[in-house]
């Protein structure tokens, strides 16, 4: 797999389980399997080897009800603090603008599995710009923060590979 593909599946692997994503995750492992290796094929197999419902249950627990592990960046760098995070905002829908990126319009710009998919499909004038490499450093402190949140035990949560593989 390549950079843009490593990092549209983790994309995947962080939005809200679904049916479809199982679906999709067992095709690619009969078709050609993973060829990723390493934390993300080892969390793969994990999210294969449960039931759906208790994935949902567990996305739930870990993204959705607490703070410290949400998936949206401004929160992160701002807090609660919306005249920042506003700012924030508009600032990466015109980085997205300005290099023709098309977003799901039901999610802020600042959720992560979207920034994923925008810097995967990132050519080499947009890795260049400033405030590209502000959104990567950016991105990289709030994985951290993030995987130092994620909750104790039964957890599934994202592997470490996500920081390694944005970097590049």
């Amino acid at each position: 797999m390549n950079r843009q593909s490593i990092l549209e599946l983790i994309a995947d692997l962080l939005e809200y389980p679904t049916a479809k994503l199982i679906s999709d995750l067992k095709l690619m492992s009969v078709n050609d399997g993973y060829g990723i290796g390493g934390e993300i094929e080892i969390f793969i197999r994990e999210v294969l080897s449960r039931d759906l419902y208790y994935l949902q249950e567990i996305y739930v627990e870990t993204f959705d009800m607490s703070s410290k592990t949400n998936l949206y960046l401004s929160y992160h760098v701002y807090g609660d603090r919306s005249k920042r995070g506003g700012l924030f905002l508009a600032s990466l829908m015109e980085l997205y603008n300005k290099y023709g990126f098309n977003y799901n319009r039901n999610e802020l710009p600042d959720y992560i599995p979207t920034i994923l998919r925008f810097i995967a499909k990132c050519n080499n004038k947009c890795i260049k710009d400033t405030q590209f490499k502000h959104l990567i450093s950016v991105l990289s402190d709030a994985i951290d923060k993030i995987r130092k949140n994620m909750p104790p035990g039964k957890s599934l949560h994202p592997p470490s590979q996500c920081r390694e593989d944005h970097a590049k």
